[in-house]
């Protein structure tokens, strides 16, 4: 889960340059209606849990987007800052 809609954006480009490619939906509801096995959204989660719920047939893993990157989400300096790629080096 992305913090922002805005965020689910970023992170969808993210993980498309990396030629990943995870739908994205609008909420829970239209995820356990689907056949998608992962997908993307934007809520104001805190941390990752586990949902479980048996006799339901509810299994589901909420990842917050501080969990996918290990880092917390920062807001975008301007609009050039959501065509930027992290930097990276080899010397």
């Amino acid at each position: 889960m992305a913090e922002s809609e805005g965020r689910r954006e970023s992170l969808l480009e993210m993980l498309r340059d990396h030629k990943i490619s995870v739908p994205s939906v609008a909420s829970l509801d239209e995820f356990e209606a689907s056949d998608e096995k992962v997908a993307i959204t934007a809520a104001p989660l805190a941390s990752a849990f586990f949902w479980h719920e048996p006799a339901d047939g509810i299994t589901i893993q909420f990842l917050t987007e501080t969990e996918l990157l290990r880092q917390r989400p920062h807001a975008r300096a301007g609009a050039t800052a959501s065509k930027s790629r992290p930097a990276t080096s080899r010397r």
